[in-house]
């Protein structure tokens, strides 16, 4: 799986973020977030963060998460979000990830909802 770390830079406009791969059997120390993929009238409005120094859109619902996930982290403890550690555009990994997903959850040190 890949797993999200966001910088501390509290100041920043932008957020950004590094992610690293991890194989569950290590039982790797991570939290995973459990959030609605918001849409508005109009389809998804996008957000840009940077990760891993590449633009990624996401959703202002996952953006919000993410900067009140930045406020109270100090420890920047590495997170699991669907939507950006799966690669939306695989279909096969997307499929296999799909059928890890109650593994990934339990294997979480904590779920954020």
């Amino acid at each position: 799986i890949r797993l999200l770390r966001i910088k501390g830079d509290h100041g920043a406009s932008i957020l950004r973020c590094t992610m690293t791969e991890a194989d569950l059997n290590d039982k790797p120390v991570y939290e995973a977030l459990s959030y609605t993929w918001q849409k508005d009238q109009s389809g998804f409005l996008e957000v840009t963060i940077i990760c891993n120094d590449q633009c990624i859109k996401v959703t202002p619902n996952l953006h919000d998460a993410l900067l009140h996930l930045r406020r109270r982290s100090r420890r920047r403890t590495a997170i699991w979000i669907d939507s950006i550690c799966i690669n939306q555009n695989d279909l096969r990994e997307r499929n296999a990830q799909v059928n890890m997903m109650g593994r990934i959850f339990d294997s979480a040190r904590q779920v954020v909802v």
